[in-house]
């Protein structure tokens, strides 16, 4: 199964992004509204993708139960139903900017975020998501798996632009 989501997860980057910031185009202006692309927006989303990756790990390899030879770790969680994890409700008792993000997401929903995209894909043994900015011109992203690293991504066909080269 490890290696059929592993393909899965890498076509997400060229299949997934490049759709769903396409499809950027029909949120209207007046839903972006003051949702446009902005570095704080941006850090918003990078802080719900570290949110993800933070609370599929701690229950997938749980620091509080000690391993034991032969039994499997806890499956990872679909995003339907990550946001009733203990993790994520511990988190939004919390006071602080992860108690105030983990109240604000949607979870489950397929935009957690005000005009943020979420798809989703995952088994017993590993997840992928894609996380893309709807209001963001160029199609911006964030994109992750299991092992917890984050990547950017931005529509390869908006993002190529001709800029003409100043002379001086």
């Amino acid at each position: 199964m490890m290696r059929r989501l592993m393909p899965a997860a890498l076509a997400l980057v060229v299949v997934v992004v490049m759709p769903l910031a396409s499809s950027a185009q029909a949120v209207s202006a007046a839903q972006c509204g003051s949702l446009r692309a902005t570095p704080m927006r941006h850090a918003e989303g990078l802080r719900l993708a570290h949110m993800i990756n933070a609370a599929e790990r701690a229950r997938h390899d749980s620091p509080l139960l000690p391993p034991v030879p032969g039994r499997k770790p806890q499956p990872y969680l679909g995003w339907d139903v990550l946001g009733g994890s203990t993790t994520i409700a511990m988190w939004k008792t919390d006071g602080g900017p992860s108690g105030e993000l983990a109240r604000k997401v949607r979870w489950g929903s397929s935009e957690p975020l005000p005009a943020w995209r979420i798809h989703w894909l995952n088994d017993d043994d590993q997840y992928a998501f894609t996380l893309t900015d709807m209001c963001d011109a160029n199609g911006f992203a964030y994109v992750s798996d299991e092992r917890g690293t984050v990547l950017q991504a931005r529509d390869a066909e908006r993002a190529a632009v001709i800029r003409p080269v100043e002379s001086e």
